[in-house]
């Protein structure tokens, strides 16, 4: 009963916080429409790409998944825009969850992780074959950054590994905005 109490306590403030977003984003699009937003946003130019990419890192600080960040700009921007400013962001946030986990080892959390990763099935697969497992995890389009501490952690070397990042994110990428593209043509026109 207790797990249910708090499941519910943090999935509602997620819900009420989720809702709130929505309510504020639908009054503020009544006073004007979408591309008068995104044209906005445009004119701002390098102010907006750089507030993008630093919240963009702050994101993976709270494990925030990466691809309403990425809806966020198909909106705003055409699609390789969209895809260039999103790859970015990607490099800028993996490389310091990177770095996080290859300086933080002495952090509780990585303490927790040296020791499940003798009895983890996953994690001992992630340690022993991490260059694949993050191609892999990447490639189905789970970006998350979790992988991303732990290749810092694991000691993975960095030029391979962001490598095998990018290059799975980017065919995740080109693929999901090519077909959201669409849809989103359809819904907006």
């Amino acid at each position: 009963m207790k797990k249910i109490t708090l499941f519910l306590k943090s999935e509602g403030n997620f819900l009420f916080i989720l809702i709130s977003y929505l309510v504020v984003i639908g009054l503020l699009a009544k006073q004007l429409p979408i591309e008068e937003w995104a044209r906005q946003i445009e004119n701002t130019g390098w102010i907006f790409m750089l507030s993008y990419w630093i919240i963009f890192i702050i994101r993976g600080f709270f494990l925030f998944p990466p691809v309403y960040f990425l809806l966020g700009l198909m909106v705003i921007y055409d699609v390789w825009d969209t895809i260039w400013i999103f790859m970015v962001g990607m490099w800028l946030s993996a490389t310091v969850s990177f770095l996080i986990g290859r300086f933080g080892a002495s952090h509780r959390f990585f303490q927790a992780i040296r020791t499940k990763s003798e009895s983890s099935i996953i994690l001992s697969k992630l340690k022993e074959s991490g260059y694949k497992a993050i191609f892999m995890i990447n490639l189905l389009g789970l970006s998350f950054d979790i992988p991303n501490y732990l290749a810092g952690y694991f000691r993975l070397k960095y030029s391979i590994y962001i490598v095998l990042l990018l290059s799975a994110d980017l065919i995740t990428t080109v693929l999901f905005t090519g077909v959201l593209d669409t849809v989103l043509d359809r819904v907006m026109s």
